[in-house]
């Protein structure tokens, strides 16, 4: 299980395992897989000799060595113009003489006409200068001439694909589609595409699904929700789920399931940094809900909201059901603050004023919430230089753990990758999972007993 990070370790303690979007298999996109891993005392299991003793994998993309699965318009010349059936065939040349790796024959290309032209195709075939087909069904590396089948038409906004932003032939909502998506047991339908996932995901244990949205690659942010049940017949199957509203179109935001008030809390992000979102699955005045099924931004929030944050991490506090938020881009005015949103009550609380030996600032960071140590539970942070750090909800005071080994063989260390390192509670054991890197080595566990004795704040 590999990752270049930007996503959560989400903990699902209704099935014991945990789950992560593992991204870098070192091509030159991603490979969007999904891996579990279960919750074990591993302190009493011998070590593991291989990754496949840890991690499952779930699914992904079925990229292989189809990486490049979308051109953009700087690439291509048009040239036959697109008609609204979806028996036309699409003609493009390569301006940049040629493929340089198989072309897929499944997905979504950006013409980058005036018009915000996005063309899903399904078959592609190599022609020749004179545009006779070469290759019937493939397009290998260094096709100059392709003809794209089997087409489906919609607008790409400068944040992701949809349908109604502008009319189109089929008014369909396209995607950049996985050229061959795959479960554990094979070939799926569907697939969310390559991108940095952030912190969009989550558990959600109402339905028993894993959901993700947003997300983003180098080009443009995503706007498509997704969800993928983790037990009964569908269970590891990806399915899209439609909103009314197309979700936030952002970057670096992050999301976290309510389990209370039964909804997906999203907020910030680069390009709206203050904005509060909730995926509702019911009609709720009272905390933002006014549509079902459907992203709803909730105003007359009230308290002192955290401000602008994009990078930032999150943790659900099961002992008062609120979301803690942490962290930050070092361009967030308070990122090294804590803040608690209560959805119930509409409203921002900060909670920490500098009280103890606070942590440096830092984006993405990993954290978990503890509801066994303290009065009100905690928030740990392993941080990005190697050290531990314990935030006491009752007393908001922070407290550095230098009682914890994290260098040399005694602990993780400092972060390998700072934005690819995560913590995670498994409430069987009550022990901290703490991954530093991709493979074996990495994965860290720390009992939470030995969190329950230490220095007093300072």
């Amino acid at each position: 299980m590999h990752s270049n990070g930007w996503t959560t370790l989400l903990a699902d303690p209704d099935h014991q395992q945990f789950y992560i979007f593992g991204m870098d298999n070192g091509l030159v996109t991603f490979a969007n897989a999904w891996w579990a891993m279960p919750w074990k005392d591993w302190r009493r299991t011998q070590k593991p000799a291989s990754e496949k003793q840890v991690w499952t994998f779930l699914s992904d993309c079925g990229t292989g060595t189809l990486a490049h699965h979308s051109i953009h318009g700087d690439h291509l010349t048009l040239i036959h113009a697109l008609g609204a059936s979806a028996t036309d065939s699409l003609e493009i040349g390569l301006a940049d003489g040629g493929l340089q790796r198989p072309f897929p024959q499944e997905g979504t290309i950006v013409l980058q006409d005036p018009a915000g032209e996005a063309v899903q195709y399904q078959a592609c075939d190599q022609a020749d200068r004179h545009d006779k087909v070469v290759t019937l069904g493939n397009c290998p590396a260094g096709s100059a001439r392709l003809i794209l089948r089997h087409l489906t038409r919609g607008y790409l906004s400068a944040a992701g694909y949809s349908a109604g932003g502008r009319e189109h032939a089929d008014g369909i909502i396209v995607h950049e589609a996985c050229p061959a998506p795959r479960n554990m047991n094979g070939p799926i339908a569907a697939h969310p595409s390559d991108q940095h996932p952030v912190r969009d995901s989550a558990y959600d244990s109402a339905r028993k699904r894993i959901w993700t949205f947003g997300g983003y690659n180098e080009v443009y942010s995503l706007r498509e929700t997704w969800y993928m049940p983790v037990e009964g017949k569908e269970a590891y199957h990806w399915f899209r789920f439609l909103t009314p509203t197309l979700q936030p179109a952002e970057a670096e935001s992050g999301g976290i399931y309510d389990p209370v008030h039964d909804v997906i809390v999203r907020y910030g992000g680069i390009y709206t940094p203050t904005a509060l979102w909730l995926l509702c699955f019911a009609k709720d005045a009272s905390i933002g809900c006014s549509r079902a099924n459907d992203w709803n931004q909730v105003g007359g929030v009230r308290g002192s909201a955290p401000g602008p944050r994009f990078g930032y991490s999150l943790a659900w506090d099961s002992r008062s059901n609120r979301v803690l938020i942490f962290g930050g881009d070092h361009s967030n005015p308070t990122a090294g603050q804590v803040y608690a949103y209560d959805v119930g009550a509409r409203t921002w609380t900060p909670l920490s004023f500098g009280k103890g030996t606070e942590p440096p600032r830092q984006k993405f960071p990993a954290i978990a919430f503890d509801p066994a140590r303290g009065r009100e539970g905690s928030l740990l942070l392993y941080a990005a230089e190697g050290a531990l750090y314990q935030f006491d909800l009752a007393t908001k005071t922070w407290v550095k753990r230098p009682d914890i080994a994290s260098a040399g063989s005694g602990g993780p260390g400092p972060c390998e990758i700072p934005n690819a390192c995560y913590l995670a509670y498994d409430s069987l054991h009550d022990q901290f999972v703490y991954l530093g890197k991709s493979g074996v080595p990495a994965v860290w566990v720390l009992p939470g007993a030995a969190l329950s004795a230490g220095p007093s704040p300072r």
